[in-house]
Order: C-alpha cells, then sequence, then structure tokens
C-alpha cells in the first residue's frame, strides 16, 4: 500500500487483482510520487512474482482521465469494462439446477477431498489455491470451493478468490477440453447455493469480453449492478 497523508493511495493485494487507487485523483504530489514509486519499486518486485502486467482500477471514474492523460501517458495502455453482478436470492430459486452428464460429479472442496485424491487429478484445485491463498490450510479455513470431477479427476471448479467477511467473489475454471458440458455452471450452482444456506455473499466481477463467465453470470441469476474501467500496460515490454 502507498499513501500520502491519506488523501490518496494505492493499493495491491500482492497476487493477480490488480493495483487500486483510492481517494482524491487531483493530488498532484501523490501523482508525481507514485510513478517514481512503481518503476522502482513495484515494477520490479511484480516482475519477480510473474506479474507482467500492471492493471489499474480507480475507486471514482476521474481516476481514468489520471491513468491516460498524467500516470501513465507515455504507455501503451490499453483499457477494459468490467462488470460487477450481484445475486438476489429470488432470482436464484427461481433458476432450475443444471443437469450434468452421467461421467460428471460435484464435490465441495473439503480436506477430505484433497487427502482422498492423487495430486495429480488435483492440479486445478492446487494451482487455483496457489494464485489466491497463502496456503491450503488458509483456503480450508477462510474459503469455499466446488468442482467436477470426471472420473475422480476435476475438471472444473469455481472457488472463493478473495474473501470480505461474508463476501465470496468467485473465481471458475474448466478444463478446455471439458468445456461446452455447462461444468462451471453446474458447479458455480453447487457454490452459491452453499453460500445462500450459510448466510453468505457470492460476488462476481468480470470483464466484459470475458463472453463465458458473463454467460454463466446470468443463467444463474446474477444481473449486472454497475460496471467499471479498467486499464493495462506490459511492465516488461518486447
Amino acid at each position: 500500500m502507498y499513501v500520502d497523508h491519506p488523501r490518496s493511495g494505492m493499493i495491491w493485494q500482492g497476487n493477480l487483482d490488480g493495483f487500486h487507487f483510492v481517494g482524491d485523483s487531483g493530488n498532484p504530489a501523490f501523482n508525481y510520487e507514485i510513478r517514481a514509486y512503481i518503476d522502482t519499486i513495484i515494477t520490479p518486485q511484480a516482475v519477480e512474482l510473474g506479474v507482467e502486467w500492471f492493471e489499474c482500477l480507480g475507486d471514482h471514474p476521474s481516476w481514468y482521465r489520471v491513468f491516460q492523460e498524467e500516470l501513465f501517458a507515455d504507455r501503451h495502455l490499453a483499457g477494459w469494462n468490467q462488470y460487477v453482478y450481484n445475486l438476489n436470492p429470488a432470482d436464484f430459486r427461481s433458476i432450475r439446477r443444471p443437469e450434468l452428464g452421467a461421467d460428471y460429479e460435484v464435490q465441495q472442496v473439503t480436506m477430505e477431498l484433497l487427502r482422498n485424491h492423487p495430486m495429480q487429478h488435483l492440479e486445478m484445485i492446487e494451482a487455483t489455491i496457489g494464485e489466491f491463498w497463502q496456503s491450503q490450510e488458509d483456503f480450508l479455513e477462510n474459503g469455499l470451493g466446488f468442482c467436477v470431477l470426471y472420473h475422480g479427476q476435476v475438471v472444473s471448479l469455481c472457488m472463493t478468490g478473495f474473501r470480505y467477511r461474508n463476501i465470496h467473489a468467485l473465481d471458475i475454471k474448466t478444463m478446455e477440453s471439458h468445456r461446452g458440458n455447462k461444468l462451471a455452471q453446474c458447479a458455480v450452482y453447487a457454490m452459491v447455493e452453499h453460500c445462500l444456506r450459510h448466510d453468505f455473499i457470492p460476488y462476481w466481477d468480470c470483464s466484459e469480453g470475458n463472453l463465458p463467465s458473463n454467460g454463466i453470470a446470468r443463467r444463474i441469476g446474477f444481473q449486472i449492478e454497475f460496471a467499471y474501467e479498467g486499464y493495462e500496460f506490459n511492465l516488461v515490454p518486447s
């Protein structure tokens, strides 16, 4: 986190969720200092962690102009639209449970599942835990997850990417060779059902261009609550 008295701030959670700019976007001292801080401190750390793109988000639309015209005017800056979804439990209850093929089964991600399946069958879960959580124990204590198994192998997954109090931000994945079978939809349905049963709030946030993710969200009953803009540039230009 980098802040300026604290009129303005930049927050990096140390993962793939981007850099969040908050507070006063018209703070000249912050805007001058933060660029040098990004170049000399953040960039080497991010590259060392394997992060090649600097993704920036603002807590207010006024940051969009600052990104484009001040902070990163000399960069090849690309932008995208991001959708935040909200779920009314009544809308979810009106959705029929999606049907799963005969060779597939949905299971919750638990300690028992992780212990009783060969490691090579759990690669998707292990990779996602490594992407968002400090450890397997950290995830099991604070996160939730449901997966679709095909002959014992995890081929689709819906897991907590981030958690804030009772809000679980959902992350979904499906093995390419098993796409088109509504597996992610089945995993998400099970995850959302579990969340609502235990008074958790499922949170869905995806880019406008991610058509499969937007499609799944709407089929489960999510509605767009608002949209915002994100910007990115390459930290390791070719």
